[in-house]
């Protein structure tokens, strides 16, 4: 079978959340709706891919035309340089599987001056598998409304797709045979939906956890620190009963610190309050636990957590200093008169030395206005 790669997915292989391939993982239902109404792109990416991926100024969410007159639909405007083929569409990486159930929906729009010859929406798997369903020259300007069922795409040898695939990734693309030079083409989609099944994770409760829904990642809310006892308390999601957890510990540079730890029951939650000692000797860095859980009926619960352990508390500011002696000593064994010429001005104006921290005005908090776009 020829094995189809998707180049910029290939981190998704790497992430805390372990996948658990050849084993029955426990699932719960699952359901991934982006309607790009905060501005925000949920991780769609423009394809097909640039020969120099970087960041693409027109690429982003606009406010017309968009779906059932929402605030906002994801567009890929692309201008012409040539009057021969041309495409372009969106893509987006995954992590769940199929069922029975699962339908693709989206509402697709072509600014164009001329219908595309075909929109394709493909979607690939982890075992390297793609299927597509391809839809014969849509019309353009104007919503084209999309409800397609599994059985809806198929793979180039003409199977079906079938439940239980493990989808990696999903592409939309529309192709022309022939363009104008002179016109930018724009391919829009708004009330992007689709469902399947994804792994049952653990969630922290003490200390609390975040989970990054896009990159597959859940962190602790908290630091640890030399002297410390890293300790853990999680849950299974919707408290499915499990017969047993253990635990991995990793530290920042990958190495096994810690294997078979043992997670004790209370309940409905799994606890470890002493799962390792932090010392001077760690490395510092982002570290992992990865945790395993098995239910009743034999099937495993698989998930990891990522938390920082600086080893050493930080109790100073963190610029670098010198002592008036320090700058001295480099002074007199200094050669470069460039040099020379700082030094001495380094020791002769003190007046940068007294700083009130209370009085320095920081710049306002354009984190949200950023990740999610404007109020």
């Amino acid at each position: 079978m020829k094995r189809i790669f998707f180049p910029t997915l290939a981190a998704a292989l790497c992430l805390a959340g372990s996948y658990g391939y050849g084993q029955q993982l426990d699932k719960v239902r699952y359901t991934v709706s982006n309607d790009f109404e905060t501005g925000e792109l949920f991780g769609w990416e423009a394809y097909p891919y640039a020969q120099d991926i970087a960041f693409d100024a027109l690429y982003f969410a606009r406010s017309n035309p968009t779906h059932n007159n929402s605030k906002y639909a994801l567009a890929r405007p692309l201008k012409a340089n040539d009057t021969g083929e041309f495409e372009h569409g969106m893509t987006k990486r995954f992590n769940f599987w199929t069922t029975p159930e699962t339908v693709v929906k989206c509402a697709i729009y072509f600014q164009s001056d001329r219908n595309p010859e075909t929109l394709e929406i493909g979607i690939g798997t982890f075992e390297g598998e793609r299927f597509t369903h391809t839809i014969e020259n849509p019309q353009a300007n104007q919503w084209l409304e999309l409800a397609l069922p599994m059985t809806s795409f198929r793979s180039d040898n003409g199977s079906v797709l079938t439940a239980g695939k493990h989808v990696q990734v999903m592409t939309v693309k529309g192709s022309y045979p022939v363009v104008s030079y002179l016109y930018t083409y724009t391919i829009l989609m708004d009330d992007f939906e689709v469902n399947g099944e994804r792994q049952r994770r653990f969630i922290a409760t003490n200390p609390s956890s975040t989970d990054f829904e896009l990159f597959d990642v859940s962190i602790l809310n908290k630091h640890f620190f030399e002297g410390d006892d890293i300790a853990l308390q999680v849950t299974p999601e919707n408290n499915t009963a499990l017969r047993a957890v253990k635990g991995v510990l990793l530290d920042g540079k990958g190495k096994v610190v810690k294997d078979d730890i043992p997670f004790k029951s209370q309940g409905n939650e799994w606890v470890n309050p002493s799962i390792y000692k932090v010392g001077k000797q760690d490395n510092a860095g982002q570290w992992t636990i990865n945790l395993s859980g098995v239910t009743a009926e034999g099937e495993q619960v698989k998930w990891g957590f990522r938390f920082l352990v600086p080893v050493k508390r930080v109790n100073e500011h963190p610029r670098l200093f010198f002592s008036a002696e320090e700058l001295q000593s480099r002074l007199q064994n200094e050669d470069s008169p460039a040099a020379k010429k700082i030094l001495e001005n380094a020791l002769k104006n003190t007046d940068f030395m007294e700083v009130d921290i209370d009085a320095i005005e920081e710049g306002g908090d354009r984190t949200g206005e950023n990740l999610m776009g404007p109020a």
